[in-house]
């Protein structure tokens, strides 16, 4: 299933698209963070646009993109925007309860280098003991999917 179609002008962030996946596929954000490794919260937090893209971690990212047959080029126009949109939700009182040095990762060009190492990551061949693992792991999911994913709680 390509999802590249699905999501053709209607969608101008990254959450958009992931949010349409998962309205159409019925699935539950938590039990994804769960079933990709993926902290708790984090889907749900891309969907609302909350959290910035590149706090993910990019492996993660790829993963999620890949189980949601969602390609690079369908994300990477995407990114940017999305990190606008998020930094223009910023407050002075969210700023104030961050952590010192969050603007090390919460900036456009650690966001582009970030972009640079998903499409790396998204782009290069696997070997071949690496893509047997992956589709193995994606067999399971695809099974697990079919009993878990799919429940909303």
């Amino acid at each position: 299933m390509n999802t590249d179609k699905l999501t053709e002008g209607k969608q101008n962030t990254i959450g958009g698209i992931l949010k349409e996946f998962v309205d159409k596929h019925e699935l539950n954000p938590a039990t994804v963070d769960k079933v990709l490794k993926l902290t708790p919260g984090t889907l749900q937090g891309l969907i609302n646009d909350e959290i910035y893209p590149n706090k993910v971690p990019v492996v993660l990212f790829k993963n999620l993109l890949k189980s949601f047959y969602i390609s690079f080029q369908t994300v990477e126009p995407l990114v940017i925007p999305t990190f606008r949109l998020v930094l223009s939700k910023e407050t002075p009182e969210s700023i104030s309860k961050k952590r010192s040095g969050y603007k090390l990762w919460e900036n456009e060009e650690s966001t582009l280098k970030w972009v640079n190492k998903l499409k790396e990551l998204m782009t290069a061949p696997l070997p071949a003991s690496q893509s047997d693992k992956l589709t193995e792991e994606l067999t399971h999911m695809a099974m697990m999917t079919k009993y878990s994913i799919y429940t909303k709680w």
